[in-house]
C-alpha cells in the first residue's frame, strides 16, 4: 500500500519490472523489422540469450509528487517525465498544476541525455509507469509521456512505441522527425494506436530555432504517415526553456481532449499502404531478376522508412535475399 502523502515530493525507490520493458520487446518495438530479425537469428544460431533486463530497478531512484486532494473518481492521471539532467524533481510552481488536474508526477533519476536512450531512458520511463500503476488506481486514459529539451526527443520515441500505454505526450523543446533510419515505425497494430488515438503537443519557444525547425520536419513527417491529433504551442519570446506553469497547464488541457474524429484517416492510410506494396513489389522483381544488391539496397530504405507498415512481407524478401547471397546465386 502506497504510503505518500498528498501534496507531497520525494524520491521513490520500486521493485517492479515492466514487462513491455524487456529486452525482446524493446528489440520488437523499436528496431526496424528487418534489424530484429536479423539480431534474433544471431542469437538463434549461436545459441545465446538477450538479457531480460537492461536496468537493475533495486538500485534506481525517482522523483515523485503526489498531488493534493482526494482521488479523481476515475482515477490518477499520470506523467512520466524524462529530464536531460540527472535528477529532476517536479519545479515547485507545477504542483499547483498537477494538483488541479489530480496527475502525478514520476521521473527516473540518472536518466538524462547522457545516458543511452534505448538501454536506460526508454527502460526507465517504462519501469517507472509500472511501479507507479501498482501503487495507484490510475485512469488508463490519462497516461502521458513528457520531457524537456533530449527527453523531449526521447518522450517522443516513447510515445511512438508504446502507444498502447502513453495516450499522449507533451513535447517541451525537443522533437524529432520519424520514418527514417533513426525513428522508424513500430508494428502496424502499434502505429494505428499512435494515428488515431495519441495526443501530442509541441511546446516550444518561438526563439528556438534549431527545434522550431525540427518540429517542422517532425509535423511533415506526421503528416506523410497519417498521424492525428498533433499540435503546436509556441512559447512567445523564449529560446531554450522550460515550460511555465501557463503552458503546461494548456499543454494538458489540450491532451485531455477527446482525439479528433477525422474522417481521412482512412484514404491516407490506404494511400500509404499503396506506397508500401508498391515498393515491395519493385523490390521482389529486382530479386526474381538476380538484381540482390539493388533489391538489398531498395528494401533497406522501405525497412529504414516505413518499418512495421512493411512488415512481415518486407522480412520474408530480406531473408529471401541472404538465402540468394548465400548460395551465390
Amino acid at each position: 500500500m502506497a504510503s505518500e502523502m498528498p501534496g507531497e515530493a520525494k524520491i521513490l525507490g520500486f521493485d517492479k519490472y515492466s514487462p513491455v520493458a524487456n529486452t525482446n520487446e524493446i528489440i520488437r518495438r523499436i528496431m526496424s523489422p528487418i534489424s530484429a530479425d536479423r539480431v534474433q537469428s544471431y542469437y538463434r544460431e549461436n545459441a545465446q540469450t538477450l538479457p531480460q533486463q537492461s536496468i537493475l530497478i533495486e538500485k534506481e531512484q525517482f522523483d515523485f509528487y503526489l498531488p493534493l486532494g482526494e482521488p479523481p473518481a476515475d482515477g490518477y492521471g499520470v506523467i512520466v517525465f524524462i529530464a536531460p539532467y540527472d535528477e529532476a524533481p517536479i519545479p515547485f510552481q507545477w504542483r499547483k498544476v498537477f494538483d488541479r488536474h489530480g496527475i502525478i508526477y514520476i521521473a527516473a533519476r540518472k536518466s538524462g541525455n547522457d545516458h543511452n536512450m534505448i538501454g536506460r531512458r526508454i527502460p526507465l520511463a517504462l519501469h517507472a509507469y509500472e511501479n507507479i500503476a501498482h501503487r495507484y488506481r490510475l485512469n488508463p486514459d490519462r497516461v502521458y509521456i513528457s520531457g524537456f529539451s533530449g527527453g523531449s526527443r526521447t518522450a517522443m520515441r516513447v510515445a511512438l512505441y508504446y502507444p498502447d500505454i502513453f495516450h499522449g505526450a507533451i513535447l517541451n523543446s525537443g522533437s524529432d522527425p520519424f520514418g527514417n533510419a533513426g525513428i522508424g515505425i513500430p508494428s502496424a497494430e502499434l502505429f494505428s494506436l499512435f494515428q488515431s488515438r495519441t495526443r501530442m503537443v509541441q511546446v516550444t519557444g518561438t526563439e528556438d530555432e534549431f527545434v522550431k525547425l525540427e518540429d517542422t520536419k517532425m509535423r511533415t513527417s506526421a503528416a506523410a504517415f497519417c498521424v492525428q491529433n498533433l499540435y503546436s504551442q509556441p512559447m512567445r519570446r523564449t529560446g531554450h526553456a522550460l515550460m511555465n506553469t501557463q503552458m503546461l497547464e494548456t499543454a494538458i488541457v489540450r491532451i485531455e481532449k477527446s482525439p479528433a474524429d477525422k474522417n481521412n484517416l482512412s484514404q491516407c492510410r490506404d494511400q500509404l499502404k499503396l506506397a508500401i506494396d508498391d515498393g515491395l513489389n519493385a523490390t521482389q522483381k529486382l530479386l526474381d531478376q538476380g538484381l540482390k544488391k539493388r533489391a538489398g539496397e531498395q528494401l533497406s530504405v522501405i525497412d529504414q522508412r516505413y518499418g512495421g507498415l512493411a512488415a512481415p512481407r518486407s522480412v520474408e524478401i530480406a531473408r529471401k535475399i541472404l538465402a540468394a547471397e548465400q548460395a551465390g546465386k
